[in-house]
C-alpha cells in the first residue's frame, strides 16, 4: 500500500464502509469507483436517501477538498 500526498491511499481497491446490500455495494462501486480513483473521496459512509430513481450518499471528502463531506447522486 501506498499513500499519496493527499493522505489517500493510492492501491487500495475500493471497498467501501458503507453496508448496503450486495447488489448495492456492487452498484455503488461501478457508479462511484472513478471518482474515487480520481481521489475525489476516500470513502462512503451511509445512503442519505433513497429513491425510486436515485439515491443520494454521504462520502467523505478528499483533504484536499476543503471540506469534511460531499454527497453523491447516483441513478
Amino acid at each position: 500500500m501506498s499513500i499519496s500526498t493527499d493522505g489517500v491511499r493510492v492501491d487500495d481497491p475500493f471497498e467501501p464502509t458503507f453496508t448496503g446490500s450486495r447488489q448495492e455495494r456492487k452498484y455503488i462501486r461501478e457508479s462511484l469507483g472513478e471518482f474515487y480513483e480520481d481521489r475525489m473521496f476516500t470513502d462512503v459512509l451511509y445512503r442519505v436517501q433513497g429513491g425510486k430513481e436515485a439515491n443520494v450518499y454521504c462520502l467523505e471528502a478528499n483533504p484536499k477538498l476543503g471540506m469534511p463531506f460531499i454527497a453523491a447522486k447516483v441513478f
